[in-house]
């Protein structure tokens, strides 16, 4: 059936049988070249060879090449086939439908002499006669690929116009540089030219030229299509596609951070097509293969790339270093941006507030009974976490339950801290806490405050007023044992909060930028966990800023400076303690919303403690003496316990039956020696003789 120039095309295969009508004119005439100029003999002598007539028979379906058109009129021939290829093109859109490799030449910006060349380096993995044909007209039975110069040869005419189209065909051509073509060495010969490179396409412009691209058939689950993204207020706008540059998001809420890139590709009118990285190990793809398919898929469909890296730091500078203007990336984590790296636009998506949070419960405990969302709303979880919590009580044991729920929500809080930080059980009650009045109402208040942060800032709308600082941080001031860390395990059993200590010896590190790393680290996973962040001698972290005399003092300084912001963008609950407060920088002293001074016990604390120290199950003989133990001896409350402690184990030695004074001041003494302090007859009196053996 003839077919008119100007009908549409009705599917990818009548595009595909019309360009190898026209191939097929351009090898025959180049066949008519290589016989009249006498380059290709049958010769059964030279070893492996493809026979004239096997060629012709190829060619037979367009009438051969004896018998069919004369050399000079095949020219003609090709310039009306590529004429009736593009009619048809033409009639095609304006029919509303395109053909994949009219859309390939559209999104990546192709010449027309660039789509013949894509389509000449992909023919053999779509029909393989072309493996024979290519041999022949190459004069090599192994030359299955058309090289560059052959490529140049079928379309260029006169030698200046092929001069002028080598720079199509190079290295750092379009085709190249966008992963269409990749040119091949010939392995038989490193040295030659790069004419004699051989042009290929990969399987997935094999399969987009053949109208199979189905995005899940190459990437499974990794990626997804949002065809219709939304629009959303308080999102980000599409800067990204306005700029040079790519756009990273980053925040701990990865819900959030999806439907920000949703709201970007909205506001240009775009699909969206959204990568997780993190399932990337369910493909045989590398990291960098994977974002070299997705870059071509987003630019084939006209969507916008969103690239989900999760929390890996390696793998989003990877991905941030081979993402194009445009891309979007989205990670738990901001960029560090080291010498050489590309700018990059930072945006900070904020964590879910408690609304979204309440929204989310709600949906993930449809139908379960007693289920408060709004309690557990309180919880700074994420979406994700949310619904990650809900699954993992409604597959446990119990099956989803009011408690069940709220546990799989703590141990979606706790998981990251627990490689960066100690946690400290909460334990105790006000009344277990011996301290002046001031202070006491003091820590009374801290708890105050954490328990109506929600109502003041968000209801009362002082949110609005606090760019930074929304956070409740609090300075314990004092000496080494005079109840800081109880009194922050006490302000966690009350809040119902989980407490983890800093552990110095792993955060500060020696080397320049490595601790505001580790601090990094510690608040963002403490971001969305809810739980009191404890730094026990935190002058060794926010110490004084020194003049500058050297680089180190320089980098020291601008550590402190980084710290104090951490301090101020973290939204939870934060205390420093110090046992000396005049160490601590005063720009940290200033910011501290509650500052504690803990003062030394005096004598009637010191007893207090001491009958406060021992629980109720220990037998205290009749001649221990508090008043005397409390007047004589100028011991914190830490100091106290040791002696408390260091007591009962030695009684329990001696029988079991009963704590004695002679215990207690035994361990008096050992507890002094420690701090530098002999026994002395005066201090001891009458139980001299019992540690008069130990000076």
């Amino acid at each position: 059936m003839q077919v008119l120039a100007s009908e549409p095309f009705h599917s990818p295969a009548e595009d595909l049988e019309a360009r190898f009508r026209w191939l097929d004119l351009l090898l025959r005439r180049q066949v008519l070249r290589l016989r009249a100029a006498n380059l290709v003999t049958e010769d059964e002598y030279r070893g492996l060879y493809i026979p004239d007539s096997h060629v012709d028979a190829l060619l037979a379906a367009n009438g051969g090449v004896h018998g069919g058109p004369v050399l000079e009129s095949l020219s003609l021939a090709i310039e009306s086939a590529a004429r009736s290829i593009d009619a048809r093109t033409e009639a095609t859109r304006r029919r509303g439908d395109r053909m994949p490799l009219a859309i390939l030449a559209e999104r990546f910006e192709l010449s027309a002499f660039e789509l013949d060349v894509l389509f000449i380096a992909v023919v053999v993995d779509i029909e393989p006669r072309y493996e024979a044909l290519f041999g022949y007209v190459q004069n090599d039975v192994a030359r299955k690929r058309p090289t560059v110069d052959l490529v140049l040869t079928l379309l260029s005419g006169p030698v200046a116009d092929r001069f002028e189209l080598m720079r199509c065909v190079g290295p750092d051509c379009g085709l190249v540089r966008a992963g269409l073509v990749r040119l091949v060495e010939d392995t038989r010969d490193p040295m030659s030219s790069q004419l004699s490179r051989y042009l290929r396409s990969d399987r997935w412009v094999v399969d987009i030229c053949i109208g199979h691209d189905r995005l899940e058939a190459r990437l499974g689950s990794v990626a997804t299509i949002v065809a219709r993204p939304r629009a959303m207020e308080g999102h980000p706008r599409p800067i990204a596609h306005q700029s040079d540059r790519p756009t990273l998001l980053h925040g701990p809420d990865r819900a959030g951070r999806q439907e920000a890139a949703e709201a970007m590709a909205a506001g240009v009118s775009r699909s969206l097509l959204r990568v997780d990285l993190d399932r990337l190990d369910a493909t045989d793809l590398t990291l960098g293969e994977a974002v070299d398919l997705v870059r071509r898929e987003s630019i084939y469909r006209g969507a916008v790339l969103y690239l989900e890296t999760g929390d890996d730091e390696g793998r989003l500078a990877q991905v941030v270093r081979s993402v194009e203007a445009g891309a979007i990336v989205g990670s738990s984590r901001p960029f560090d941006r080291g010498a050489g790296d590309p700018l990059v636009v930072q945006i900070q998506v904020p964590a879910p507030s408690f609304e979204d949070r309440k929204e989310a419960w709600r949906t993930a405990l449809a139908g379960v009974e007693g289920a408060d969302a709004p309690a557990l709303a309180e919880l700074r979880l994420t979406r994700e976490q949310i619904a990650l919590a809900a699954e993992a009580a409604a597959t446990s044991t119990g099956g989803m339950t009011p408690t069940g729920v709220v546990m799989a929500a703590r141990r979606q809080q706790r998981h990251g801290l627990n490689r960066l930080a100690q946690k400290v059980e909460p334990h105790g009650r006000w009344q277990d806490l011996v301290l002046r009045p001031e202070a006491l109402a003091r820590l009374q208040e801290i708890c105050a405050a954490a328990r109506h942060r929600r109502l003041v800032h968000e209801q009362w709308g002082f949110a609005r007023k606090l760019s930074l600082g929304k956070g409740l941080n609090a300075l314990f001031s004092g000496p080494s044992g005079t109840g800081k860390t109880m009194s922050a395990r006490v302000i966690a059993a009350e809040l119902a909060l989980d407490l983890y200590r800093i552990d110095l010896s792993a955060t500060v590190s020696k080397y320049i930028g490595e601790t505001e790393k580790n601090l990094s680290r510690i608040f963002q996973e403490a971001q969305t966990s809810d739980v009191i962040l404890f730094f026990d001698e935190a002058d060794a972290l926010f110490g004084k800023r020194s003049e500058v005399k050297d680089a180190h003092d320089r980098y020291a300084n601008i550590e402190v400076a980084y710290l104090l912001q951490r301090i101020e963008e973290y939204e939870g609950i934060v205390i420093l303690a110090t046992n000396q407060a005049d160490n601590v920088d005063d720009a940290f002293a200033r910011r501290m919303q509650h500052s504690v001074e803990f003062a030394f016990p005096d004598v009637a604390e010191r007893e207090r403690i001491w009958r406060k120290v021992f629980p109720a199950e220990v037998p205290l003989a009749d001649d221990v003496n508090f008043g005397f133990l409390a007047r004589q001896f100028k011991l914190t409350g830490g100091n106290i316990r040791n002696v408390a402690l260091a007591a009962a184990f030695s009684a329990a030695e001696d029988g079991r039956d009963a704590i004695k004074m002679r215990h207690l001041i035994v361990a008096t003494a050992r507890e002094l020696s420690k701090l530098g302090q002999l026994p002395s007859r005066r201090e001891f009196r009458e139980f001299y003789e019992h540690v008069s053996r130990l000076c």
